[in-house]
């Protein structure tokens, strides 16, 4: 078994290095069910009590909560294409909310609205056109 690992095959995982990735900052990096907006009244209130940031891509709009943490909500609707189109934008606004979190400053509720020329974006177009807006908002650190 051994000669098959150091060829590259059938690796066997080490029990070791999977908990050398939990931790504290392990424990940033995820997105729980508890830093999404789901409810329709949560949408709401985030659409009613807001600012509003937008470029051609995406419109945020960024409600502050001091009594809950950051969450995130999504709206991409079917003028942005496909059902594969709509998931993969969804995908990528999730996952630059997972990876930058720790980095946004206040307790708030982002709802990200997906224009159509998004569709054109991958996953580092995104993430730079989602944290230019963030930064005109003052929201995100560094």
């Amino acid at each position: 078994m051994r000669e098959q690992t150091e060829q590259g095959r059938n690796p066997v995982p080490d029990p070791a290095a999977s908990s050398a990735g939990s931790g504290p900052r392990a424990a940033r990096l995820n997105f729980p069910p508890e830093a999404r907006i789901r409810k329709k009244s949560e949408y709401a209130a985030v659409f009613n009590s807001s600012r509003k940031v937008a470029d051609r891509h995406f419109v945020c709009y960024l409600a502050t909560q001091e009594q809950q943490g950051k969450k995130l909500g999504l709206a991409v609707s079917r003028k942005c294409g496909n059902a594969v189109t709509r998931n993969r934008i969804k995908r990528h606004i999730r996952e630059f909310f997972r990876t930058r979190q720790h980095r946004i400053k206040a307790p708030c509720r982002i709802v990200v609205v997906a224009r159509p020329p998004a569709a054109g974006l991958g996953g580092a177009a995104c993430g730079a056109a989602l944290e230019s807006l963030l930064r005109r908002a003052e929201l995100l650190d560094g």
